[in-house]
């Protein structure tokens, strides 16, 4: 698409890219929505580096919040990169703010 009008300075996905049945794809998309030098913006829940996708937590939450993309920052980033993007900042907003552990088994 070459159509200057339908492209974006930002891209926000804000608590939706979880919900992505293919991320990747997702974040390919929003790349195509840009005007050169454009950022993409996403503010959600990630896997911790070192837990354990199949973590029985971790699918728990997944099944809870209809969550179909549970990926890391890492992926995120790897996969930014193989379309030309570039992870600016990782934010854990988790380490910054006290958090009150939720139990998704209730």
């Amino acid at each position: 698409n070459n159509d200057s009008s339908l492209l974006f300075n930002a891209v926000y996905s804000i608590e939706a890219a979880i919900h992505s049945p293919d991320l990747k794809n997702s974040l390919q998309s929003w790349s195509n929505a840009l005007l050169p030098g454009g950022v993409v913006i996403i503010v959600d829940d990630f896997l911790s580096v070192g837990v354990p996708r199949d973590d029985p937590d971790v699918d728990l939450f997944a099944r809870s919040w209809i969550a179909n993309s549970v990926h890391t920052t890492i992926e995120i980033s790897t996969w930014a990169d193989g379309i030309g993007m570039t992870l600016v900042r990782d934010r854990d907003l988790g380490s910054e703010f006290q958090i009150v552990k939720r139990n998704y088994r209730n």
